[in-house]
């Protein structure tokens, strides 16, 4: 009995927990004080390739290689930045919707699934969606 009472707390700890991170809104002047994040170091079309192959695989070797926060070439402009940490991926879901602008309204599903979808619509139209 003292035995698993000694092992519980190191049982709900996560494998590989991350130390946690300042995230959260930044103003612009903060914002341009930031280094860019790393860029996988790979063309562009094999980039595309290879994530929509194995998009987990693709996605946890670049962070095991580049850290927690990294750039992706590809199909949509301006190297979008990708984040691992929980913190990070936290608050983005929690965000005001105009502190984390979306490209969801760009999607390439929006001519199968419609404007009104959870998956494409974007503002308030897209929290009422989530609600139901």
């Amino acid at each position: 009995m003292v035995a698993a009472t000694a092992s519980a707390p190191t049982a709900a700890r996560l494998i590989g927990e991350a130390p946690p991170s300042p995230a959260g809104p930044l103003s612009p002047e903060e914002a341009a004080g930031l280094p860019e994040p790393p860029v996988i170091p790979l063309p562009p079309l094999l980039q595309i390739l290879r994530f929509n192959q194995r998009q987990i695989e693709f996605v946890f070797g670049a962070r095991r290689r580049l850290g927690e926060v990294f750039r992706m070439r590809g199909t949509v402009d301006g190297s979008p930045v990708i984040t691992c940490h929980p913190d990070h991926v936290r608050s983005l879901f929690t965000a005001k919707p105009g502190d984390a602008p979306s490209l969801t309204g760009e999607s390439p599903l929006r001519p199968i699934v419609g404007p009104n979808s959870v998956l494409t619509s974007v503002g308030p139209r897209h929290l009422r969606q989530r609600k139901l």
